[in-house]
C-alpha cells in the first residue's frame, strides 16, 4: 500500500509496532484499534486483519485438514448409500432389473463426488468464522482485540501464570502441540491464551502462539522487577505448585510439601532435575522406593505458577540451569 501522504494513513494501519516474533508489520496491517495506554509502553503486536481481507495461516490448517478428512469419509459413505439406494429404488419403481455391479459403480462414483465435495467444504468452511483479530504486548500488560470486544490484562491486576504444553501423537508419529496460558489473582482465571500449533513447521508470524510466547517474556520480565524487591524484603520469594509451593533463596531452596516447610541448602540438595513434564527435587542420601520415598519431592510443571520465572530466579540465586 502506498500513500503519497502518511498523515492519510490511519493510526491502526501499518507497520507501527514489530510482531511478537521479532518481524515488521505489513505496511497494510490494520490493528482495528489503538491499544491501551494501561499496558504501558507497547513491545509487540500482531493482527490477522490488512486492508485487503486476512492474512494467510491465520486460521488452524490442521484442524482444516481433519475436517476435510471427515468430510471426505462421511461425505463418500452417505453419498455412496444415498447413490445406491436412489438408483436401486428408481429401477424397482420403474419395474427395471438394475445390475448389482452397475449399481455399486453408480453408489461408488456418487461416493467420490460426495467425498470429495463434502472434503472441501469440510476444509474451507472454517474461514467463514474467522474473526478480525489483533493482539498486544506491553511492557504492563496484555490486551486482545477480536471483533468488537476488547480483552485486557493489566500485569499488575495477576498474581501468577500457569503454562502447559502438550506434545500429541498418533500412532507415534507426532502431529502437534497444544499450549495454554493463563493468567491468575488468588485462583481466579484473569486472562487466557491457548490453542495449538506444530513446531516441526514454519510457524506463520501471525499465529497466536506467537502472542502467548511475547506475553510469557513480557509477564517474566515484570515479575522480575517485583521479584527483586520481594527478595529484598524477605529473603526468599515462592511459588504456587498445586496445594504446596516452591521457594528460592540466596543459596537456598524452600520447599512446602504437604504441610510441612523444608530448607535445603545448595550443598544439601542431591540433584534437581526435569523429567517428562515434572521437576524432581531429591536431598542428600534421599531413598527412593516404588511404593514409597523419603526425601524426594516431584512438582508437576504445569502446576507450578510462573514456572518460567522460577528458572530464572532459581540460577541467578543458586546456580542450578536447564538446558
Amino acid at each position: 500500500m502506498t500513500v503519497a501522504d502518511p498523515s492519510l494513513i490511519p493510526e491502526t494501519v501499518g507497520p507501527r509496532f514489530k510482531r511478537h516474533d521479532g518481524s515488521a508489520a505489513g505496511p497494510d496491517d490494520d490493528f482495528l484499534v489503538t491499544p491501551d495506554p494501561s499496558i504501558g509502553e507497547v513491545v509487540s503486536a500482531s493482527t490477522n486483519r490488512t486492508l485487503r481481507g486476512y492474512h494467510k495461516g491465520t486460521s488452524n490448517l490442521v484442524n482444516r485438514i481433519a475436517l476435510a478428512v471427515l468430510g471426505l469419509i462421511f461425505g463418500g459413505m452417505v453419498s455412496f448409500a444415498i447413490v445406491r439406494g436412489g438408483v436401486d429404488f428408481l429401477g424397482d419403481l420403474l419395474d427395471l432389473d438394475m445390475d448389482r455391479d452397475l449399481l455399486s459403480l453408480a453408489g461408488l462414483a456418487g461416493g467420490a463426488v460426495g467425498g470429495i465435495v463434502f472434503g472441501l467444504v469440510g476444509f474451507f468452511f472454517p474461514l467463514l468464522f474467522r474473526k478480525p483479530t489483533a493482539t498486544w504486548v506491553g511492557k504492563q500488560g496484555v490486551m486482545r482485540r477480536i471483533k468488537k470486544r476488547t480483552e485486557l490484562l493489566r500485569f499488575a491486576d495477576a498474581d501468577e501464570l500457569k503454562v502447559a504444553r502438550t506434545r500429541h501423537y498418533y500412532n507415534g508419529a507426532y502431529t502437534g502441540t497444544s499450549y495454554d496460558y493463563a493468567w491468575f489473582k488468588n485462583g481466579a482465571r484473569m486472562f487466557r491464551i491457548n490453542g495449538r500449533y506444530h513446531d516441526g513447521k514454519n510457524v506463520s508470524p501471525v499465529d497466536p502462539v506467537n502472542f502467548a510466547f511475547a506475553a510469557e517474556r513480557a509477564w517474566t520480565g515484570f515479575r522480575l522487577r517485583q521479584i527483586e524487591e520481594q527478595m529484598k524484603r524477605e529473603g526468599v520469594v515462592r511459588f504456587r505448585a498445586g496445594g504446596d509451593w516452591l521457594g528460592v533463596g540466596d543459596g537456598f531452596i524452600e520447599i512446602g510439601w504437604r504441610g510441612a516447610v523444608e530448607q535445603l541448602p545448595k550443598a544439601a540438595i542431591q540433584s534437581l532435575t526435569l523429567s517428562q513434564g515434572t521437576l524432581i527435587i531429591k536431598r542428600q542420601g534421599a531413598k527412593e522406593g516404588l511404593f514409597r520415598s523419603e526425601g524426594v519431592f516431584r512438582f508437576p510443571v504445569a502446576g507450578i505458577g510462573d514456572f518460567r520465572t522460577f528458572l530464572v530466579v532459581l540460577e541467578v540465586f543458586t546456580g542450578f540451569k536447564f538446558d
